[in-house]
């Protein structure tokens, strides 16, 4: 059984309903994060092998998906979303580590996406 380890974790800034981001799509925002997290990871030799989402109120459709596509990751990555409403973000780590355990993966970036500036 595989080891599982947290390598980095980024986020973005913390916005409010109607204010900065009110015209970013999450998906945008979910794909910078991806982008540094590329560059980063791609420093160390590391390339992610499937992107998980949470997400709970965007309007549907593949949001990691979407992501990984606008920075860049390659079309031969799978990303899934997963919608758990406020679990998602957790959801989608559980998910990624047991991937990695099971040894299906051995390189998973996962995590919560959502901009409550667009809700």
């Amino acid at each position: 059984m595989a080891d599982a380890f947290i390598i980095n974790g980024l986020r973005t800034l913390i916005g409010l309903k109607n204010k900065a981001y009110k015209n970013i799509p999450t998906e945008d925002l979910a794909g910078e994060v991806l982008k540094e997290l590329k560059l980063q990871n791609s420093a160390l030799g590391i390339n992610a092998q499937m992107v998980i989402a949470g997400n709970c109120t965007s309007g549907g459709g593949n949001l990691a998906r979407l992501a990984l596509l606008k920075a860049g990751l390659g079309d031969d990555i799978p990303g899934i979303t997963i919608d758990a409403q406020c679990a998602s973000g957790l959801e989608s780590i559980m998910t990624g580590f047991a991937r990695i355990k099971s040894d299906l993966n051995s390189v998973v970036i996962c995590g919560g996406a959502e901009s409550a500036s667009t809700c």
